[in-house]
């Protein structure tokens, strides 16, 4: 079992009665794992614009940018 799963289930112990109830709901489980890890694509996306968004503005502030016009 993935470590992150384990660890979510301890985590969210509401899971355990969950699944042994409904051991369908596990594929439901994981993507609320994904989404309180922020694993998704979309987070993953956001986390690299944020990133760029950092190391553009250090760059600005090095001066090594291109100036427009030039």
């Amino acid at each position: 079992m993935n470590p992150e799963l384990k660890r979510f289930l301890r985590e969210q112990p509401i899971w355990y009665r969950t699944l042994a109830r409904h051991p369908e709901k596990l594929e439901h489980m994981q993507i609320e794992m994904m989404n309180r890890y922020r694993k998704t694509i979309p987070h993953k996306v956001s986390e690299l614009s944020q990133s760029l968004q950092l190391i553009s503005m250090m760059l600005g502030m090095m001066g090594l940018t291109a100036k427009q016009g030039e």
